[in-house]
């Protein structure tokens, strides 16, 4: 799948030149490992004592949100802690810390989670991870995309329209027997909106809009797997080895 918006106010391209992507262009912007299992109507009974037991080995944990279906928790700004009644996740935020953290973090939080609730099997084991390059315009965010050979764009003028191809996107699958992954690529435009409280006055309204090209790779197991046949950090790791191996590959398929 790919997909493209014209931009009436801008003249085509006249650049046909393959200019190459490489993950090395690109900073790491998050990381999430998610596990599933069969609906867990014990978390309403045991969400207590899950984050009371979180809480003593994490006093800094902060909540965000709670209700009987789901909780989240917030540590130190790095990490975001999730548990709903199908599944618990976590996000890692690698502007303010790495993978190794990231790795000690989720690895205890699963097998907190995985006790206090008494799973016994997951249904699905996902890592996603987000890169991302940013540029100075839409178009030069656009252009990297199409630029890179990866995704055909036909000349313009289409459907009537003049003008130059904006915010693409690409988009694949591929799943084995017991494994899959999807990769994403596009060109996006992200808005910033800060407003203070009202009747703050010694703070400004902040607003900032970025154009940047961003990568998403998310990598799951779909087959059912006991708890004890699995230990997180090491399925991380390898999924962490395959994302920064195969990346290049998918980057470089325009060349």
């Amino acid at each position: 799948m790919h997909l493209v918006r014209i931009d009436m106010d801008k003249k085509p391209s006249s650049t046909n030149l393959v200019q190459k992507l490489s993950l090395s262009d690109f900073k790491a912007e998050t990381v999430v490992f998610e596990v599933r299992f069969p609906a867990c109507y014990a978390l309403w009974d045991k969400s207590g004592s899950l984050w009371t037991r979180m809480l003593d080995q994490w006093p800094s944990l902060k909540n965000v949100d709670a209700s009987p279906a789901k909780t989240t928790f917030s540590l130190d700004d790095k990490f975001a802690l999730a548990v709903e009644l199908e599944k618990a996740f976590g996000i890692g935020y690698l502007s303010r810390t790495n993978s190794k953290d990231f790795l000690e973090t989720i690895q205890s939080f699963i097998d907190g989670v995985t006790k206090e609730l008494r799973i016994q099997n997951y249904t699905r084991i996902g890592f996603r991870q987000a890169f991302f390059r940013e540029f100075s315009t839409k178009q030069e965010a656009s252009r990297a995309l199409i630029n890179s050979g990866i995704i055909h764009v036909p000349k313009s003028p289409q459907f009537g329209i003049e003008g130059e191809a904006i915010f693409p996107e690409y988009a694949l699958r591929w799943e084995g027997k017991s494994t899959g992954t999807t990769v994403r690529l596009r060109a996006e435009e992200r808005k910033i909106e800060l407003e203070p409280a009202l009747g703050v006055t010694e703070i400004e309204t902040v607003r900032v809009t970025k154009y940047r090209l961003a990568l998403d790779i998310d990598y799951y197991a779909s087959a059912t797997i006991a708890v004890g046949q699995i230990r997180v950090k090491d399925w991380i790791e390898q999924a962490l080895h395959l994302v920064t191996r195969d990346a290049n590959s998918f980057l470089e398929a325009g060349r």
